[in-house]
């Protein structure tokens, strides 16, 4: 967790409400590891463990805490965790997001030690009924925020059958909840961009676009064929993920931005070097169609349509219809014939 402190001066902290430790009756700064034991922190500033985090394009330094941090405003759920002060952020992107502070939902190894991990910390402690939560984002003609639960899933968001898939190998080490692919579709056909292996593909809800690295993006595109006037918009066709047995489409809406008579792919390239890449990211595109759940006890990720006002881009399609339009079952055969083609074990 990231929030601005008090002593930040920056134009990016300013713009957010800070956090004062001083004032806080539960706080415990984190000094120095190399410390020996029973030994006082210099009177310097130094004595702080601090530590640096990347953020998209920019980047935040700060101190390291331990405080009392609870989900709910009630206070049942609470527990002591880790986090960064921080007192130094980049203008960009900081200075732009309409939030305070980041909270990072990724497995353990994705965290500073185990103290820093919330999530890992309320599971320790048993306050939920189980060790998971499910983002639900919203679209503009739903009409109401976006949503996360913890604990459980929201059924009033599942719009199909949940397609449960284990947590890769390179996930697990990386603290990312990422799955792997068979392979990618285009007009129902496959395009043969994740040969026997796979590719990796984590499941963000930190990135609003689909970013990956440039030898799956290029390819996509040329296949896409995106008129930048728009031109070609009502014949765009379907992007498929093959994920085992089902099938995940994405429309035209989803991965083309369109604004009047210009047209963008909302696809990135992004060349993350490893052990974290090659990798893509499903950001927002992904996330609104899809509904999201993050098993932490099973080590494993569920998919299903997600449940909007409007089901789906097909005027007066039910959401049963753009289910089975959408989110397609190939059956068990479909999963025995590409075993081992998208599998790592």
């Amino acid at each position: 967790m990231l929030v601005p402190s008090k002593a930040c001066t920056s134009m990016s902290c300013l713009a957010h409400r800070p956090y004062d430790e001083s004032i806080s009756v539960t706080a415990k700064p984190i000094h120095r590891f190399d410390l020996a034991a029973g030994e006082a922190p210099p009177d310097d500033g130094m004595g702080r463990e601090q530590a640096q985090i990347v953020v998209g394009t920019g980047k935040a330094n700060g101190l390291l805490d331990m405080d009392r941090v609870c989900l709910d405003s009630e206070e049942t759920i609470c527990v002591s965790s880790g986090l960064i002060e921080a007192t130094e952020m980049s203008e960009e992107p900081f200075n732009l997001l309409p939030y305070d502070g980041i909270l990072g939902l990724g497995l353990t190894a994705s965290s500073l030690d185990m103290r820093f991990n919330l999530m890992g910390n309320i599971a320790e402690a048993g306050l939920l009924k189980r060790n998971m939560f499910a983002v639900w984002i919203a679209k503009e003609d739903d009409k109401e925020d976006s949503e996360i639960t913890f604990g459980r899933l929201d059924e009033d968001r599942v719009g199909s059958n949940i397609m449960w898939l284990p947590i890769s190998a390179q996930g697990i080490k990386n603290g990312m909840f990422q799955a792997t692919l068979h392979d990618y579709s285009i007009k129902g056909k496959s395009l043969g961009l994740c040969g026997s292996a796979g590719c990796q593909v984590g499941f963000d809800t930190g990135t609003n676009v689909l970013a990956g690295p440039s030898r799956i993006v290029t390819p996509l595109l040329e296949q896409l064929a995106i008129d930048k006037d728009c031109a070609n918009y009502a014949e765009l066709p379907l992007l498929g993920f093959h994920f085992g047995e089902y099938e995940a489409m994405l429309e035209p809406a989803d991965y083309v931005e369109k604004k009047g008579t210009s047209c963008w792919a909302k696809i990135s390239k992004l060349d993350l070097p490893p052990p974290t890449g090659p990798l893509m990211l499903l950001g927002d595109p992904f996330l609104k169609r899809f509904y999201t759940v993050y098993d932490r006890q099973a080590l494993r990720m569920g998919v299903s349509l997600a449940k909007h006002k409007t089901p789906s881009g097909v005027e007066d399609e039910s959401m049963e219809d753009a289910a089975k339009r959408l989110m397609i079952h190939h059956g068990a055969a479909f999963a025995e014939k590409g075993k081992g083609k998208g599998s790592e074990e």
